[in-house]
């Protein structure tokens, strides 16, 4: 297993953080408004995302954060 520069422990971080944000988006969209499509199933892809996105951290053996998105997200009056 090759070792990670700080540059590209970085980007695994803001690629994670990107990917929580929007999780917790679509998670206060289905809180707020029930389960409307599309967002259910976009909701469905970032989780994929980050899953593999997880892989990569345990691969490196890179410890990854939790997701500080939850509960601090935007919240929308409307679909």
């Amino acid at each position: 297993m090759t070792s990670l520069k700080d540059k590209e422990i970085n980007a695994l971080h803001e690629a994670l953080d990107d990917e929580y944000k929007a999780l917790a988006t679509y998670d206060q969209v289905i809180a707020d408004f029930g389960a409307v499509r599309p967002f259910i199933n976009i909701r469905q892809s970032e989780a994929r995302h980050i899953s593999a996105l997880l892989k990569l951290f345990g691969f490196y053996s890179v410890e990854p954060p939790e997701n500080p998105w939850i509960g601090r997200v935007p919240r929308y009056e409307n679909v």
